[in-house]
């Protein structure tokens, strides 16, 4: 998706298509493009037949796919704990990579947690609009992580 750029813009607009599909692997990209609408399609069709047909299996089978879900989450993050993710001079609280959190109310990405520091991923425009690029080193921020981990925190405290 990042190849759909001015370059991929002025080969359409110039009518060269067949270099334009190859900037953007065309090959790969126009066959899922087309895929997911049919299979949006398909598949609305057949949960409606299976509504009307098998509602309670139906329901019952998507439960089963939710609760399946949260219990593999749930063991997914007691394990990340459990193998020392936390951090040793701040107990109780835990940064994985990728994971959001707010930083005085700014929404950023964890990129690099070590020990107990971790960088964040910030978008020039967010430094420039915001409170961020006021802060230095030692300065008191507000740091927020997610809910599901404060919940797990208390979990693996109380056990």
């Amino acid at each position: 998706i990042r190849s759909i750029d001015h370059k991929f813009l002025m080969l359409i607009v110039k009518l060269k298509f067949r270099i334009a599909i190859k900037h953007i692997n065309g090959k790969i990209l126009i066959p899922i493009l087309i895929g997911i609408p049919i299979g949006i399609f398909i598949m609305s069709h057949l949960v409606s037949v299976l509504l009307s047909t098998y509602s309670t299996p139906l329901y019952a089978s998507l439960l089963g796919l939710i609760c399946g879900t949260s219990f593999l989450l749930a063991n997914f993050f007691i394990q990340k704990i459990e193998n020392g993710i936390d951090q040793p001079n701040r107990p109780g609280t835990y940064f994985f990579s990728d994971q959001n959190i707010t930083i005085n109310g700014i929404s950023l990405t964890v990129v690099d947690p070590i020990e107990n520091l971790f960088k964040v991923a910030v978008i020039e425009d967010t430094y420039n609009n915001t409170n961020l690029k006021h802060l230095s080193v030692d300065d008191n921020v507000n740091v927020e992580y997610d809910i599901v981990i404060k919940y797990l925190e208390k979990l693996n405290y109380d056990n």
